[in-house]
């Protein structure tokens, strides 16, 4: 024997997209959040990194400027040492 569903036990296509649209919009809402923390943690993370950056850049430059600078004075030493009588 068959039994008949009741009226209020029939889920309707209008029913069923109502419940998704609501499902998608509290994922939607839950995946923003999420993204937001991530992007918030980020921005920190991405400040530390554009500092060690420029410090390197710094880092670099100085070397550089120390080398010349050591180059310059090994050749004065040597030229210096040829000119200067023996004692």
């Amino acid at each position: 024997m068959k039994h008949k569903a009741q009226s209020e036990d029939l889920v309707t296509k209008s029913f069923l997209r109502s419940e998704l649209d609501d499902l998608k919009k509290e994922i939607d809402d839950r995946a923003q959040t999420y993204r937001d923390q991530i992007l918030s943690k980020l921005d920190g993370t991405m400040g530390e990194f554009e500092t060690m950056r420029q410090e390197n850049i710094i880092g670099t430059h100085q070397i550089s400027n120390l080398q010349q600078a050591s180059d310059n004075h090994e050749k004065r030493i040597k030229h210096l040492e040829k000119t200067q009588p023996i004692v």
